[in-house]
């Protein structure tokens, strides 16, 4: 459950983000100059934690289909559950940001971030641990 409350608040910090950037973007005059100076390295933080995020889901994958603990019908399924809903979320931040190249690629990190893969991945490694405590 614990797991559950993290992903929801993250995601809710994350929409919450986009929402001060889209107020931001619409008010110039309110613009500090803190942000300003931030705003490159922000792609850089999201970019950092989508890598760690799909290595981790990689190796959480990788060590349970060597246990023989996921079947090819589910990694495929999910596979493509993955696809569908993440290609759907990237396809909604182009259409919200067209011309905004910053703010789209933000978004589509954070497109990339609010998909479950990691826990996902690592849950029949948790059932496994589990049973052999």
């Amino acid at each position: 459950m614990y797991y559950t409350l993290v992903g929801l608040s993250l995601a809710a910090a994350l929409a919450l983000f986009i929402a001060l950037i889209l107020l931001w973007v619409d008010m110039p005059e309110q613009r500090d100059d803190t942000f300003v100076a931030l705003q490159p390295v922000i792609p850089w933080v999201f970019a950092v934690y989508v890598t760690l995020k799909y290595w981790s889901t990689a190796w959480a994958l990788r060590q349970s289909r060597r246990n023989q603990q996921l079947t090819d019908h589910a990694f495929t399924f999910y596979l493509y559950f993955w696809l569908a809903v993440t290609s759907c979320l990237l396809i909604l931040a182009y259409l919200l940001s067209p011309n905004v190249i910053w703010l789209r690629n933000i978004m589509f990190l954070v497109a990339l971030l609010t998909v479950p893969s990691a826990r996902l991945a690592a849950a029949p490694l948790a059932v496994a641990w589990n049973r052999h405590r």
